[in-house]
């Protein structure tokens, strides 16, 4: 019998950050990603 393997990863919760707080640019991403703020999102959360 073969078995299927889940070929997705679960879906990554965004990170809670107090309202209006300033992410610093090795922080985690706002959005879960996992990556870095400044790998992420900080170039379209700056315009």
């Amino acid at each position: 019998k073969v078995e299927s393997k889940k070929l997705t990863e679960p879906a990554r919760k965004p990170v809670n950050a107090a309202v209006g707080a300033k992410l610093g640019r090795n922080d985690p991403c706002w959005c879960g990603s996992g990556k870095k703020y400044k790998n992420c999102h900080m170039q379209s959360d700056n315009r």
